[in-house]
């Protein structure tokens, strides 16, 4: 993902300066501008290893080897790879909440004060393009960041999802349905533990 929002600021920034500069459309150039610079560095960040990193199959593996080693029965090692899984998918849904609404308000204020100076000329004055352009490029990297909070908000994070299908899959529901579309229709089983 890192890598498609880095290319599409690459790309969108010098899009923004011709169409400031080549076909005089201050405004929607700046709004390119925004949103390249704004792509540009939601790249850099999901690049770079900031973020902890899931539980995975191999630091689960490492934990019940160590456990056994230590002469650990084989079921408290279980659940003690389960808890920790299940604290790291917490922590991965509040930082997720946290930053998605702190985004979300950076984001609306900055879209906010770029349609405040975009359209801010009064009428018969003489245009002010450095404003206009100011206004557009926060109105693009408002805009940016305000979807990227409101994407960030509902869709959970891969340690969410994995320790969701983990216990989905683990038996820890009673009924577990399925459906597998086949040509000419769909096939349908239920599977349940009791």
């Amino acid at each position: 993902m890192g890598i498609t929002e880095l290319a599409l600021g690459v790309g969108m920034i010098p899009l923004g300066l011709y169409l400031r500069n080549g076909l005089d459309l201050e405004p929607g150039g700046g709004v390119f501008i925004g949103l390249g610079i704004s792509f540009g560095v939601m790249g850099l960040v999901n690049l770079l290893p900031i973020f902890p990193r899931p539980l995975g199959l191999r630091k689960a593996h490492a934990l019940l080897l160590a456990g056994r080693a230590e002469g650990k029965p084989t079921g408290a090692l279980v659940s003690e790879a389960e808890a920790q899984w299940r604290s790291q998918a917490a922590g991965a849904r509040s930082l997720r909440k946290w930053t998605a609404g702190i985004g979300g308000v950076i984001g609306a204020t900055s879209t906010g004060i770029g349609a405040a100076l975009v359209l801010s000329t009064s009428r018969g004055a003489p245009r002010d393009e450095g404003r206009e352009t100011a206004g557009a490029v926060l109105v693009g990297l408002g805009g940016a960041l305000l979807a990227l909070s409101v994407y960030q908000w509902f869709a959970p994070s891969s340690d969410e999802r994995n320790y969701e299908a983990y216990r989905f899959a683990s038996g820890r529901f009673k009924a577990t349905p399925a459906v597998a579309y086949v040509p000419g229709g769909a096939a349908f089983s239920l599977r349940g533990s009791f």
